[in-house]
């Protein structure tokens, strides 16, 4: 956050572009990733440490814009993961500072 606070300092909405950027870049890496060992999860049909990052990025990626609907994998496991009750609890939106983040 520092540094998208600074970049819209320096250049207004320059921030948001960039994180759209870079966010994009590494989620296209990351769906070639997984595609390949992908089930219901990253890593086949039970939950892994693979799974752990993919609800927060992808989270990132809606709150800046980035089209996921060109990462399908992802979206598939981020939506299945979204079923579990841990994840659903752990979601940035039901933190106690979720109004912090907006």
């Amino acid at each position: 956050m520092r540094i998208l606070k600074y970049l819209n300092e320096e250049t207004p909405g320059s921030g948001a572009k960039w994180a759209k950027h870079w966010l994009t870049d590494g989620l296209r890496d990351l769906e070639a990733l997984v595609s390949r060992s992908a089930g219901v999860y990253a890593v086949g049909d039970k939950v892994s440490m693979a799974d752990l990052c993919i609800p927060s990025i992808m989270y990132n990626a809606k709150r800046w814009g980035v089209d996921i609907s060109v990462f399908p994998t992802l979206s598939k496991i981020d939506a299945a993961l979204g079923e579990i009750p841990e994840f659903q609890a752990a979601h940035p939106d039901k933190q106690p500072d979720a109004n912090m983040n907006a």
